[in-house]
């Protein structure tokens, strides 16, 4: 999966549950080879992580809100491919001696 395409809600919500799975596995394993106290405090780590991650996402949803940045098209793909095309081509034409081609 490439950073530039876009999941379903459902996708996203797969991935989710898949990688929670996988903490919660480690968790385990680390609760057999190590002790409860490790494991706890790995599992601590991972909420506190989780947590802030969910908050970044909240800051970034009203610093777009704030500053309109506006949504790219029904079509994400394509949009987004045609404005990275005419960013690697704005340099060469306002310094020839620019060029991202090479």
């Amino acid at each position: 999966m490439l950073a530039l395409d876009f999941v379903s809600f459902r996708e996203a919500i797969g991935w989710t549950i898949a990688w929670v799975t996988l903490a919660m596995l480690f968790e385990l394993g680390i609760w057999h080879y190590a002790d409860s106290q490790k494991a706890l405090e790995f599992t601590a780590g991972y909420l506190i992580e989780h947590l802030l991650s969910a908050d970044n996402i909240f800051v970034f949803a009203l610093l777009f809100s704030y500053f309109a940045v506006p949504v790219w098209s029904n079509r994400p793909k394509e949009s987004m491919r045609k404005h990275f095309r005419r960013e690697r081509e704005l340099p060469a034409r306002h310094a020839p001696w620019f060029n991202l081609s090479r």
